[in-house]
């Protein structure tokens, strides 16, 4: 579908492996960066550079400007995990203990975007663009669920079987549609971490940026028949897709054993 032509070039590259590295100071990341680059028979073919981004001291968001990193599962931190038990996440057969990796890169076209919430707001009046656009996340911008819910995540479509407050092509209810499946078994889950690209002056554009900022989303998984459930049954029929604003470039990356990932 022409859509490998969208790639950046290093990712038509092979790829054996990734390496996540985080850390809260750039001089430290940098050093990890550099003890990696000495390791023998290690290339880097390419490097993202992703971090959390915010308005001033305000919560986490994305390029568009809505929260981000509400549902974002937690197994460490001395609290219950959300919504994601382990069993979803590691393999339970021949490669037991370990996982799949996920890495999926999303340009945003953030000045578009405002364009079209303009036009809206010219035609439709300022309260109508504000629902439609709201309509597309399934959230308003504080992140607040567009319908009923027990804190940020706690929510469910219960309430709504119409789409009348949140429609059935908002990004949450595409994604994750609270649902469980024809055998019975839970709803399908995604260990997930989404971090944002791209230059400060770019995101920091009044005007909003026409590209080269947007998310790095990686997701953990026990089979990649999650992945493709949610990415070719939920998220890409046609009435679903908006390729004018987002550009996918998906990796897959097939992770033997996986004892600790800092990120």
């Amino acid at each position: 579908d022409g859509r490998l032509a969208t790639w950046d070039p290093p990712y038509l590259e092979r790829i054996d492996g990734a390496w996540l590295l985080g850390h809260r100071s750039e001089k430290e990341l940098q050093a990890l960066f550099d003890e990696m680059d000495r390791l023998p028979g290690v290339r880097r073919v390419h490097q993202e550079q992703g971090r959390i981004w915010r308005r001033g001291l305000g919560p986490a968001r994305e390029p568009f400007g809505f929260v981000d990193g509400i549902a974002v599962q937690r197994f460490f931190s001395g609290r219950p995990p959300l919504d994601t038990a382990l069993d979803q996440v590691f393999c339970q057969d021949e490669l037991h203990g370990g996982t799949f990796l996920v890495l999926r890169k999303l340009e945003q076209n953030v000045r578009l975007f405002r364009e079209c919430q303009a036009q809206l707001e010219r035609t439709r009046g300022p309260d109508e663009a504000r629902r439609l656009v709201e309509g597309l996340v399934g959230r308003r911008e504080s992140g607040t669920p567009l319908t009923q819910h027990r804190g940020p995540n706690g929510f469910d479509f219960a309430d709504d079987p119409a789409g009348r407050r949140c429609p059935f092509h908002a990004h949450i209810r595409r994604s994750n549609p609270r649902a469980v499946r024809n055998d019975g078994g839970p709803a399908l889950r995604l260990v997930r971490r989404g971090v944002v690209f791209g230059a400060d002056d770019a995101l920091n554009d009044t005007a909003g940026a026409a590209g080269g900022v947007g998310l790095l989303f990686l997701a953990y998984m026990h089979s990649l028949d999650t992945f493709r459930t949610m990415q070719g049954n939920w998220l890409a029929y046609a009435h679903f897709q908006m390729s004018v604003i987002t550009t996918p470039q998906v990796l897959f990356i097939y992770v033997i054993q996986l004892y600790l990932v800092i990120f």
